[in-house]
């Protein structure tokens, strides 16, 4: 599940259990929230009810519990995992979308969202393995499973191991490029696609990667980087959405080709994180998907 040496020099920050909110209004607590811990490494999931026609009074559970998504089999459950050095904040705005449509769970990475930092490196096999672990642990079978960035990488690798695990995939701006693979062109393509950011973006991303810190950071980044989701990704047998942004040059259309798309969705004016600045237009091409009777499985 690890991959590479012990970095004595790492900072690994005590846990702290404490409420979620950290500042006023801040949206991830109106969402349900647990800390589990899987083979040494913390993980923190939120989750927001089913909010469409028939939904009980309020949004908030008492708690995840192995009962899972029983309660509601014919609705689809959504997972939506996060890139690297930033959070599930990225994906409230979506998930109050998602939610019309079912119940949705937010996963922050162990060593990211001021979660600790495992003592050893994770592979992208690792947090796929973690991630597995902890939604099977509570009941979550057959899910639409979402990642951005770093986060679809971990998506394909754990539909990899686990064939027919979900019922759909999104991959939404997949990295890494086979004809960039270098943090020189990554980091140029990520500042070029950061211009047509928001600010607002700015300031969330800028957070996430102060709660993260840079040497935990700078361990992932390999792992992320030499990850063949190019290879990888032809073992998954789940439909699978690939989605980018107009303006994401670390995930251009050719490379979403490359990785199988014929026409991959590009949403026009987004750029990397369009699943923030532009959660509506995303929300609409994954619901199109899920009721999209042509890639029922």
């Amino acid at each position: 599940m690890t991959d590479g040496p012990l970095r004595p020099w790492r900072r690994v920050r005590p846990l702290q259990l404490r409420p979620i909110r950290t500042r006023k209004d801040d949206p991830l607590d109106r969402l349900s929230a647990e800390l589990v811990k899987v083979d040494g490494c913390w993980v923190r999931i939120f989750r927001k009810a089913y909010s469409g026609p028939g939904a009980p009074p309020g949004d908030r559970f008492p708690g995840l519990s192995p009962a899972g998504t029983a309660e509601a089999p014919e609705r689809p459950t959504f997972v939506l995992i996060h890139g690297i050095g930033v959070s599930s904040h990225y994906f409230v705005n979506l998930s109050e979308d998602l939610a019309r449509l079912g119940d949705v769970f937010l996963i922050d990475l162990p060593g990211f969202a001021n979660l600790p930092q495992p003592p050893e490196v994770l592979s992208i096999a690792g947090f796929a393995a973690i991630v597995h672990d902890v939604l099977t642990a509570h009941g979550v079978h057959r899910p639409v499973i979402v990642g951005h960035s770093m986060g679809a990488q971990v998506v394909t690798e754990l539909l990899a191991r686990a064939p027919g695990y979900a019922e759909r995939a999104v991959l939404i701006g997949p990295p890494v490029n086979d004809a960039e693979r270098s943090v020189a062109r990554q980091l140029t393509r990520f500042v070029q696609s950061s211009l047509h950011e928001t600010r607002s973006l700015r300031l969330i991303a800028i957070r996430a990667y102060l709660q993260c810190g840079l040497a935990w950071f700078v361990d992932v980044l390999p792992q992320m980087m030499r990850y063949p989701i190019e290879e990888r990704i032809q073992l998954v047998t789940e439909p699978t959405l690939l989605v980018r942004g107009e303006f994401d040059y670390v995930a251009p259309t050719p490379w979403l080709q490359r990785l199988g798309a014929r026409n991959p969705h590009v949403v026009a004016g987004a750029a990397h994180s369009v699943i923030y600045a532009h959660d509506r237009e995303v929300f609409e091409l994954i619901s199109d998907f899920v009721a999209d009777e042509a890639h029922q499985p």
